[in-house]
């Protein structure tokens, strides 16, 4: 939660990237400079980057095991980069 409390009351799993988030905003105050903040917070709460990864590791496993094979661009879609590289 943008609070810093989370339901237990304690800080947020979140807050740590909200906090890289506001940071950068109040050293640019441009969206664009902040983006990559703000992905790794949408994703911290969303968890849409994670979903979509597990999804198409699903499908990959259930189709070697309907005795298919793997798709041709599997290896794009295994080395996707799913992270930003933010705090790195």
């Amino acid at each position: 939660m943008v609070s810093g409390y989370g339901v237990s009351g304690g800080k947020g799993r979140c807050y740590k990237f909200w906090q890289d988030f506001m940071d950068c905003m109040k050293r640019d105050d441009r969206s664009i400079a902040c983006k990559a903040q703000a992905m790794d917070y949408e994703e911290c709460l969303h968890h849409k980057k994670e979903y979509e990864r597990r999804a198409t590791i699903s499908e990959q496993k259930a189709a070697l095991e309907r005795g298919g094979s793997l798709p041709a661009n599997v290896d794009s879609l295994l080395t996707k980069d799913f992270n930003t590289g933010v705090g790195n």
